[in-house]
């Protein structure tokens, strides 16, 4: 049996649902036929999204709770700052899954299928996705799934993963609305370990603990170093409501922007998780702009990858958490204690000027980066 759409859309997860909720909300594109594959429905809180934008996001569900006051802690320095012009926004996972399906539920000319996509071809104009006994045609694929791609990432080196619970306290722990998003309070001898606080009441905050290194721990290693850094906050007494983990890797692989001229891999699986720090969500949003535009107007969807100084700068300082994790601590004090936090996002958002980062890179230590040069 084969059925043909305008669009296929492999993997519901944030990239596969954004780009479905773009077209929804298009007036040129919402009638398009579009088809969504997955393996299975999203039902369930499984991810926390962060970002941090001087907009605010077309959803819902990214306007629910949002920072301005963040803070960095390492040793003895303890950095609060209220950013002037971004924002720091946090997504429940859940309700972005239930908002965009309802959205896309809601459009006759969408349909979702939960099925396991064995292959996807490409033959002159038409490609092909192959799914069990099913085949299903379509003049564009987009694609997020990882083991659909033509070219497979080795074994990451690296990996940043996390355990966190999202908890409420009997005391006012989080009134000061604080955001943390590095916090040294743990030794990083072998690895890079710091904490992370994302505050939503005066009672109630997810607190993770987070790690750089080559392995992932068991259940009850994460629960040992949870305590661990918990202890920290003075927490007193608190209810767990819920637990998340997982696990993002950190590799310099360069992802495959295409499998073929109309088959685009989107998400983690086209290169849009930064490698350094992990974050997706917001670069997802601006594919998908450019996405909807290059559709819009009937071109060839296109976006470059990262500039290729930032892929230098994120290959440099992998090498330095890599090989010598025990300096990551001094570097990430350095970088805090003499930029702005303003400034350091834009630059991890690869949105700073030239200019910036030769202000940025002239107050770290040299010596980790200048050996990683050399390596390279």
């Amino acid at each position: 049996m084969t059925n043909h759409y305008d669009y296929i859309i492999v993997g519901t997860g944030c990239a596969g649902l954004s780009l479905a909720f773009g077209l929804s909300q298009s007036d040129l594109l919402n009638d398009k036929r579009v088809l969504l594959l997955d393996t299975e429905t999203k039902s369930t809180n499984d991810k926390t999204w962060c970002f941090w934008s001087r907009e605010e996001q077309p959803y819902t569900s990214s306007q629910e709770v949002s920072w301005q006051n963040l803070s960095f802690k390492a040793d003895s320095l303890d950095i609060k700052e209220k950013l002037s012009e971004l924002k720091y926004f946090h997504v429940n996972s859940l309700a972005f899954y239930k908002e965009t399906l309802n959205s896309i539920n809601s459009n006759h000319s969408f349909t979702l299928k939960q099925l396991v996509v064995d292959q996807i071809e490409q033959s002159g104009d038409i490609v092909t996705v192959k799914a069990g006994q099913d085949e299903y045609t379509a003049s564009f694929v987009f694609n997020s799934a990882i083991s659909l791609i033509n070219q497979k990432p080795e074994k990451p080196a690296l990996w940043q993963h996390f355990y966190g619970k999202r908890i409420k306290t009997q005391d006012k722990v989080f009134k000061d609305n604080q955001v943390k998003l590095m916090d040294f309070s743990l030794p990083n001898a072998d690895t890079v370990q710091f904490g992370y606080v994302l505050p939503f009441n005066e009672y109630e905050a997810l607190v993770e603990y987070t790690e750089f290194s080559p392995s992932i721990r068991t259940e009850d290693d994460y629960e040992v170093h949870f305590k661990q850094y918990a202890t920290t906050l003075a927490l007193g007494k608190y209810e767990v409501l819920e637990s998340e983990k997982g696990q993002i890797p950190m590799s310099e692989f360069l992802f495959p922007r295409y499998n073929s001229s109309r088959v685009l891999n989107i998400g983690t699986s086209g290169g849009f998780t930064k490698p350094t720090t992990g974050y997706t969500f917001k670069n997802i949003q601006d594919d998908v702009k450019s996405i909807i535009k290059s559709l819009e107007n009937d071109l060839p969807f296109h976006r470059p990858y990262a500039k290729s100084r930032f892929r230098f700068y994120d290959r440099l300082l992998l090498g330095i958490i890599r090989d010598e994790p025990h300096k990551v601590k001094g570097i990430m004090t350095k970088l805090f204690k003499n930029n702005s936090m303003e400034r350091i996002l834009t630059f991890l958002d690869e949105r700073s000027t030239l200019l910036d980062e030769v202000k940025i890179f002239m107050r770290l230590p040299w010596a980790p980066f200048l050996k990683q040069l050399f390596l390279k």
